[in-house]
């Protein structure tokens, strides 16, 4: 009876081995499939498939790879509203052909119409040039809204508004014309004289002298001439006072807003490939005379400063203009014909 018990026992122990290194091996051969199964699904969501397409960055700042699987160091950037050139895409990634090929994950992509800026983007500001007729090259900014309120507005908005445009400038180009490459402004107490140094005449040594000056207008309210120059990869505006001869510059085209009181400049630069906001305050009582409240680089977006869309301030007193982010500011054709706009209020 004994040794039936032991026998017993030790048949027990045998099946239980067994049942235990069936079920291992099922559980491991389950845990080997959903491996294989999740390492394939894996390689399936990233398979690329040709695909020809633009898509935009609709984030301030994303990173980019150089492998589809989005594992690579994060130094290499995209900004809002960069215009990607895709050649194919997985589920996750697009393919971009931009110099190289590189990896951009799609949710960080849209349409343009997703390229959104907020009220903080629209006023964020990387640089004081100037501030209260200081140099403020060294003070670490973040925004230029004590100054001025921007906001997003429609196309339609802006078609209206433009048919009220205060005109402050009257462009009598023909009036004061250049003889030999100078121009001659008459002032009530003296002749002004601008003379081109043109880099394309033999008699001029070094490019860098370039100066290149344009007559656009004059400002009868505030008795100034509008000039424009251009130099060796640099530009701007100044006025020369009608009376005086004074001249009084500026970081770029000024625009007089309807109450007399600020002075605005809004431009790109090409060379730098930024845009410029500035705000003047008229202070003079019985002599013109401007002080600079701020001169500021925007951050986030490019005005378009020529062309059939022009800035210009409304009878209402809020300046307006049509931009880009600086990543889709061109395309194939020049100035990008599709545009956000804006309306700038001085504070």
């Amino acid at each position: 009876m004994k040794y039936k018990s032991v026998k017993v026992i030790l048949l027990l122990f045998s099946l239980s081995i067994l049942l235990f290194n069936c079920q291992f091996f099922k559980n491991k051969e389950q845990k080997e499939e959903l491996t294989t199964s999740e390492h394939v699904e894996d390689e399936k969501e990233e398979i690329f498939t040709e695909i020809r397409k633009h898509v935009y960055i609709i984030k301030k700042e994303v990173h980019y790879y150089k492998d589809p699987k989005g594992e690579t160091e994060k130094e290499w950037v995209y900004y809002l509203g960069d215009r990607l050139n895709v050649t194919a895409q997985s589920a996750h990634f697009y393919k971009v052909e931009d110099n190289e090929t590189r990896f951009v994950r799609k949710e960080d992509t849209g349409n343009y119409e997703d390229i959104i800026l907020t009220k903080k983007e629209l006023e964020a500001s990387s640089t004081f040039l100037i501030e209260n007729d200081k140099d403020a090259m060294d003070k670490e900014v973040t925004n230029f809204s004590r100054y001025f309120s921007v906001s997003l507005i429609s196309h339609e908005e802006y078609l209206t508004e433009l048919k009220n445009k205060y005109v402050f400038l009257t462009e009598d180009t023909l009036a004061i014309t250049k003889k030999d490459k100078m121009l001659i402004l008459p002032c009530k107490d003296t002749l002004v004289k601008l003379k081109d140094i043109d880099p394309q005449d033999e008699s001029v040594e070094d490019d860098m002298d370039m100066a290149i000056y344009d007559y656009i207008g004059k400002v009868d309210l505030l008795n100034q001439y509008v000039i424009r120059g251009s130099y060796f990869e640099a530009g701007d505006y100044f006025f020369i006072d009608k009376d005086t001869g004074k001249k009084t510059s500026l970081i770029g085209k000024p625009f007089l807003s309807p109450d007399g009181k600020h002075i605005v400049c809004l431009n790109m630069e090409e060379m730098d490939g930024v845009g410029y906001i500035s705000l003047y305050e008229m202070v003079g009582k019985t002599t013109f005379k401007l002080k600079t409240k701020v001169e500021a680089i925007i951050s986030y977006w490019l005005p378009y400063d020529w062309g059939k869309e022009p800035i210009f301030f409304s009878k209402k007193g809020y300046l307006y203009a049509s931009m880009n982010p600086s990543g889709c500011y061109y395309d194939s054709e020049g100035a990008n014909s599709q545009r956000k706009y804006v309306k700038i209020r001085i504070k």
